[in-house]
């Protein structure tokens, strides 16, 4: 077991073999708040409550290898809460572990967010993006670190939950409560030899990055959905005034498929937002697959409106 709290830096490589453990600080950047929360995701199931967070004190290259897992260890803070009566919780931190790369049954959300195929391995990096320029009010922030993961001999994206404090008790939020989970834009995840199967939906945020190499199959299944968010997300979360909301000046997501991968999107599956293709790879959307699909926006602790992203294609 290896618990990362710190940095970690240097040209070599940290490799997690088969029944390794590792856990890493995952930061949430501009938590909305408990309220905000507790509206939005547990009582209405609207949005899932975290666009931005950072699991990147390991700066050296890692290596995870089918059957290790790969955790963030989740701190958040809460005000003091009062329940009536007399009864007042106290302000503290709350800690919680997150799986976010696992193995084994892709049923459930017992065995993380990403879970290696047999045999398949995972190399992340962190690498400095001068595209990654954030923007708040005036205030223009030039690039970014983004968090490279580069997999190769498949993978499937599953669900994973962790635990919240809302209300002044301890809840579970599932990753896929809301329908789509929220990825921060400041990552890239690479894919190569192998299938890597859409079993929930995910939303890719301004910023983000998806490439399919020569040898990878992505397959949307009917209870899947990729949604890459383009400039029209920020139509209405540039409404949310308060803290947290998302950087803007960052790029439209995107999908780019290399020569020879490939995209299979099933009936009922969902696809959204720029794909960029080559000649010489293959797409097949099934004709009962969703491409526009909408998703919600808040523009306060209690309002939202709704996003509506379409199936871009574009010839490289």
């Amino acid at each position: 077991m290896l618990d990362c709290s710190g940095r970690v830096e240097g040209d070599g490589q940290v490799t997690l073999k088969s029944g390794a453990t590792m856990y890493e600080t995952y930061s949430i950047v501009r938590w909305r708040g408990g309220s905000y929360s507790k509206n939005h995701t547990f009582d209405k199931k609207r949005v899932y409550p975290i666009y931005e967070s950072e699991m990147n004190t390991m700066r050296a290259a890692l290596r995870i290898e089918s059957g290790a897992s790969l955790y963030g260890t989740v701190k958040v803070y809460t005000s003091e809460y009062n329940l009536g009566g007399f009864i007042v919780i106290p302000a503290s931190y709350h800690y919680h572990r997150f799986l976010i790369i696992g193995s084994g049954s892709t049923t459930g959300s017992a065995n993380g967010l990403y879970r290696l195929h047999d045999d398949a391995y995972c190399i992340r990096t962190v690498e400095w993006d001068d595209s990654l320029n954030t923007k708040f009010n005036t205030t223009i922030t030039p690039g970014g670190y983004r968090d490279v993961y580069k997999f190769f001999g498949g993978m499937s994206f599953c669900a994973s939950s962790l635990m919240l404090n809302i209300g002044g008790f301890n809840q579970t939020l599932l990753s896929d409560r809301c329908g789509y989970f929220t990825v921060d834009g400041d990552a890239r995840y690479e894919f190569y030899d192998g299938e890597y199967n859409l079993l929930r939906k995910f939303e890719f945020l301004p910023g983000f990055q998806m490439y399919a190499g020569n040898g990878a199959v992505i397959n949307v299944q009917s209870t899947g959905g990729l949604l890459f968010a383009d400039s029209g997300f920020y139509t209405s979360d540039s409404k949310f005034t308060n803290v947290g909301r998302y950087p803007s000046g960052r790029a439209d997501a995107y999908l780019q498929l290399s020569d020879g991968a490939v995209l299979n999107v099933a009936s009922g599956g969902e696809i959204a937002g720029k794909v960029i293709y080559s000649p010489d790879c293959t797409i097949n959307i099934n004709s009962s697959a969703k491409t526009s699909v909408s998703t919600n926006v808040p523009t306060s602790a209690s309002a939202y409106e709704v996003y509506t992203a379409v199936y871009q294609p574009i010839l490289n």
